[in-house]
């Protein structure tokens, strides 16, 4: 029978994965956002390259404490709250923001959402692309 014992990480596991990504990763602030926040909402992978900047951040810049995964980002199709409440996610997504914008991936036209524009994927590909 498979073993169904679930093992939930503590903090020191936390750690030690960001460590291993902040020291191994080509692209750390990324890919530590990308870890986080898999860790922080349970959203699915594929929801996770769904997402937009308008999913995470309001129109003044801000993080959306409370969002929510919208049906055409939801696997099943339906909406469900999504939320933004990790200091850990929001200091490795805000670097790796502020990079994109540095680098003019995924700029917006009138400065809102912290330069960037909304309907821009959260997460871009290397080629500063949305995910498939």
């Amino acid at each position: 029978m498979p073993n169904h014992d679930t093992h939930v990480l503590n903090d020191d596991e936390i750690a030690e994965g960001a460590w291993r990504i902040r020291s191994r990763s080509h692209q750390p602030q990324e890919d530590l956002g990308l870890y986080y926040i898999l860790l922080a909402t349970g959203a699915r992978p594929l929801e996770i390259a769904r997402l937009e900047i308008r999913d995470y951040l309001d129109p003044k810049g801000r993080v959306r404490k409370a969002s929510e995964i919208r049906p055409e980002v939801a696997i099943n199709g339906r909406s469900r709250p999504l939320f933004f409440r990790s200091a850990r996610l929001d200091a490795a997504l805000g670097g790796y923001l502020a990079e994109r914008v540095a680098l003019k991936l995924g700029l917006g036209a009138d400065g809102a959402y912290g330069g960037l524009h909304p309907a821009s994927r959260l997460f871009l590909s290397s080629g500063g692309r949305g995910f498939e």
